[in-house]
């Protein structure tokens, strides 16, 4: 991420209340600048998110 090099992220996640989480990319120089494509929600509970870096 921090050499730039990704161009599309997709996260799958299962959402669970515990505190305040953890950084998926830990420290970065600057932020991320993505761009949402869609979400779609699995068996009402697995959340899959598409993102693309913006240019």
């Amino acid at each position: 991420m921090a050499a730039n090099l990704v161009d599309e992220l997709i996260v799958t996640r299962i959402p669970i209340l515990l505190g305040g989480g953890i950084p998926l990319f830990g420290k970065l120089v600057e932020p991320l600048r993505l761009i949402h494509k869609n979400t779609e929600v699995y068996d009402n509970a697995l959340v899959k998110s598409h993102y693309s870096r913006a240019q």
